[in-house]
């Protein structure tokens, strides 16, 4: 019989089971993972989405600037870039044409449009898992105007 059961019988240390047992590790492991890889997700998605929107608003403030261009006073081109911004934003994903502003204005040479879009309360660009917190999009275009 065994004196020392610490040893074995070639007088090696014996070591405790539970130190080398790897069963159940990859359930620690997922639980530990699991929530960090969705909140990544989740983030790289809601940031897809804001991306999405914001380009949407540019382009509708870019093409509000360039039919801006045709028009022969302030009065006709404040019609064209509303009308340049609604044809744009009416093919914009994610955009609801219902929320979106669009104002102009002259200094000198140059004619900014501006196109604010407002999402709905509450939205995805509020939620408290992102950092963003983001109200409203603003984005503007400036064209030269090539006056005589």
């Amino acid at each position: 019989m065994d004196k020392n059961p610490a040893r074995t019988k070639s007088g090696r240390q014996r070591r405790p089971a539970l130190a080398f047992d790897t069963a159940g590790s990859v359930v620690v492991e997922t639980a530990i993972l699991l929530p960090i890889m969705i909140m990544l997700v989740v983030g790289i998605v809601s940031f897809g989405i804001w991306f999405m929107t914001a380009h949407g608003v540019q382009e509708a403030a870019n093409e509000a600037a360039r039919a801006a261009v045709g028009g022969l006073n302030d009065t006709e081109r404040q019609q064209l870039a509303s009308s340049g911004a609604s044809a744009a934003i009416a093919v914009a994903s994610g955009v609801d044409a219902a929320r979106v502003v669009t104002t102009a204005a002259r200094s000198g040479a140059y004619y900014t449009v501006t196109v604010t879009y407002t999402p709905a309360d509450p939205n995805w660009l509020t939620y408290g898992l992102l950092p963003m917190r983001v109200t409203s999009i603003v984005r503007r275009s400036t064209v030269r105007l090539n006056t005589l």
